[in-house]
């Protein structure tokens, strides 16, 4: 497979993707990301997506009967809050569409809530 194939797949899956309703929904978080996304694109603007990987790590942990050593990935969600927190000391803010740890929004706009749901209801026939 190839990296546009895994990078297709993966907005796929992050925007809806197919298959069973409540196995592969994306949660308002995502969903209202994505919608985001589209908007800007809608209007011409171009959206930057950036991608962090780490290699797994040879790490020793006790196991149930002992020390057991593993190649193990570290969080994304680390990766995640180390950008965040570089985003924030480079601008002075959070992204637009950071809800969650922005103290300044009380929640995601209505609009995104409205949408969400719309798409939800739309997808329980779908079944």
């Amino acid at each position: 497979m190839s990296n546009s194939e895994r990078l297709s797949q993966t907005a796929a899956s992050i925007g809806g993707g197919r298959g069973i309703f409540g196995q592969d929904d994306p949660s308002i978080t995502r969903f209202g990301i994505n919608l985001l996304m589209r908007e800007e694109i809608t209007k011409g603007n171009a959206v930057d997506i950036y991608f962090q990987y780490d290699r797994p790590h040879k790490h020793t942990f006790n196991g149930a009967t002992g020390p057991v050593t593993r190649n193990v990935l570290m969080s994304p969600k680390h990766i995640e809050e180390d950008c965040l927190s570089h985003y924030v000391a480079t601008t002075g803010e959070y992204p637009d569409w950071n809800f969650q740890e922005d103290g300044n929004k009380q929640s995601m706009p209505l609009w995104i809530e409205e949408s969400f749901a719309e798409y939800i209801h739309q997808r329980k026939g779908k079944k």
